[in-house]
């Protein structure tokens, strides 16, 4: 990875100013450009070429090229994984922007909340920009978010002084103020229809192997983190066969829970490709085996999981492990989500075709192995999601799961939990179908990395997060990737001889929540730490004694729905953490606040 974690400000007194804590100052060259920057370039030697410089230019020298021909719209013309500012000293100006998809991250505070309007704070963690003024206060509407929808996706972190910079969007600062501007949109990207449909498939088989060979090391050795899926197991296959350097497979394995284990595709997909692998029992770092360590900047379910992350950190140091690849980001683009369910068949209400969708859903219908009703598939496909996407909510195929018993009530409506999380995430696109894409990926690319402390020693990286092949598969025709027989349609077709074929043919991938109930289980300690002086009561999500009821219910297996719960323990050890972060600061505790739109950091 070229660059490092950065911070710092800009003033109209002072200019660019870096933080002491930052490893290496800005990059400067003679037209007066000062750079910071952290990430990658994919295609690296074609912006090099697009730019006028060498192959061999630094990162730093080509984000200062691109930020000189195309200005403020850097970020649609150029591909990768990173965040930067850049700052003119001529015209006392500084870009803050990132890759289009967001999974570079980018927060920032406006010096107008603390009586400096010209001066404007930035980092690429959000840790870096935390102190006793802005962590004083919490915002509330931030951890309601995070419990109705099990993250956050908005520009809002837990501290209302400070914003994080959204997909789309860069940020201009000057002397005047800032401007946020959006120069990039997923509903923007054009229709993709090729004459010939193995010309699909061939096209995404490309996209594929040149986001991969984008996102390997160039040097240390790179694993991939295998789950036994299709997305994964696509990642890992493409890489053996470019010969990466150092290749192997990380998995999580349920040897003891049959249901809920992987092997037998894992084990396929290793010896299809021939490379090491390297299966962690899941029995030895069940959530809730070691207490929290570290000060995380916003909640996260790494929380939890504090002893897998120490061990596949030790392992991959062990073994020179430079980078590790994930297949995240496919249930977004690969259609998948949600579920099976032709939602884009209501696409016709939006574009002028109401008849062609009425007929589309019918030969759908007939076609598919689903024994339903007319009035079933006109509800599910038709009637649900084009009043879904006209009210501007998230398209669902199922209903809202039912707030827990051990909840406050009067949180809970105060709070508009019930309905909260019904928004679409994404700006709105044309059609339905393009807004399930852009949701779901505008959830995964936010989320991407989260909880990973900075000093793991490895970077992780998304190839199918790649927006070459993102932009390909939002564009191409929904008849080619999602049938009434298979899903991932396009995707299993592609990766004929790619993938071995108990992989490319498997329906369906297990899932459960049997760690997160037994390892509480086995976790006194946990369940002490949980439950001993509950700072969600201070929220005002749940009395301590409702809270202390929801925590051993939970560790006897009923937890009322996974997500409220598990988003709720990850509040609770955050605030806690927090708490105990400010204290080893030095920094005085804040009196106790309420669950309104901000409260005090206790």
């Amino acid at each position: 990875m070229s660059g490092v974690d950065f911070s710092g400000a800009v003033s109209r007194a002072a200019g660019l100013v870096i933080r002491a804590e930052t490893r290496s100052g800005p990059r400067r060259d003679d037209s007066g450009l000062s750079v910071l920057w952290k990430g990658y370039f994919a295609e690296r030697e074609a912006l090099a070429g697009r730019l006028g410089l060498g192959v061999t230019s630094e990162d730093s020298e080509l984000f200062a090229g691109a930020f000189r021909k195309w200005g403020v719209a850097l970020q649609a013309h150029v591909y990768g994984e990173f965040a930067g500012v850049v700052f003119d000293a001529k015209t006392q100006t500084a870009l803050l922007t990132h890759d289009a998809l967001g999974v570079g991250r980018l927060f920032y505070e406006d010096g107008g909340d603390r009586g400096d309007p010209s001066r404007l704070a930035f980092a690429s963690r959000l840790i870096d920009l935390l102190d006793a003024g802005n962590t004083a206060e919490l915002d509330a509407e931030y951890f309601a978010d995070y419990l109705a929808r099990g993250y956050v996706v908005s520009e809002r972190t837990p501290f209302p002084a400070i914003k994080r910079l959204l997909p789309g969007a860069s940020l201009l600062w000057s002397a005047r103020g800032v401007r946020l501007i959006q120069s990039w949109k997923l509903a923007s990207t054009r229709r993709i229809r090729y004459e010939n449909p193995k010309r699909y498939q061939e096209e995404f088989n490309s996209l594929l192997d040149s986001a991969v060979r984008s996102t390997t090391a160039t040097c240390g050795n790179t694993w991939v983190a295998l789950s036994g899926g299709l997305d994964s197991s696509a990642v890992a296959c493409v890489a053996a066969r470019q010969q990466v350097r150092g290749l192997a497979g990380l998995s999580l394995t349920y040897p003891s829970h049959p249901s809920a284990d992987e092997q037998p595709w894992m084990r396929a997909t290793v010896e299809h490709c021939g490379i090491p692998w390297h299966p962690i029992d899941v029995e030895s770092v069940l959530p809730f085996t070691r207490l929290p360590e570290e000060f995380l900047a916003e909640p996260s379910p790494a929380l939890l999981h504090g002893e897998l992350l120490r061990t596949e950190a030790q392992l991959l140091a062990e073994h020179g492990v430079t980078l590790l690849l994930t297949g995240d980001g496919g249930d977004a683009i690969l259609a998948t989500n949600p579920g099976t369910s032709p939602t884009h068949l209501a696409d016709g209400f939006f574009s002028g075709r109401p008849a062609g969708a009425v007929k589309a859903m019918n030969a759908w219908r007939q076609r598919s192995e689903e024994p339903r009703s007319w009035s079933y598939w006109t509800l599910r496909t038709l009637v649900r999601p084009a009043i879904q996407h006209a009210l501007g909510w998230q398209i669902r195929p199922q209903p809202r799961i039912a707030m827990p018993p051990w909840m406050d009530g009067g949180y809970i409506s105060r709070m508009r939990l019930g309905t909260r999380g019904r928004a679409r995430l994404a700006p709105r696109c044309e059609l339905p179908s393009q807004q399930v894409i852009a949701d779901t990926l505008w959830s995964v690319a936010l989320s991407a990395g989260r909880g990973r402390t900075h000093h793991a020693g490895f970077a992780i990286r998304y190839p199918l997060l790649h927006r070459p092949l993102v932009e390909f598969l939002f564009g191409a025709p929904w008849e080619e990737k999602l049938h009434p027989r298979c899903d991932r349609y396009l995707q299993r077709r592609a990766m004929k001889g790619v993938l071995p074929e108990a992989v490319r043919r498997r329906a369906h991938k297990a899932i459960g929540s049997y760690g997160y109930v037994e390892g509480l289980r086995r976790s006194p300690g946990w369940f002490e730490y949980l439950c001993e002086e509950p700072l969600l009561a201070e929220l005002g999500v749940a009395s301590a004694e409702q809270w202390r009821t929801a925590v051993r219910q939970a560790s006897l297996g009923q937890t009322h729905g996974d997500r409220f719960f598990l988003t709720a323990a990850a509040i609770e050890g955050w605030l806690k953490t927090l708490k105990a972060w400010r204290g080893n600061m030095g920094w005085p505790n804040a009196g106790r606040g309420h669950a309104g739109r901000s409260m005090s950091a206790g």
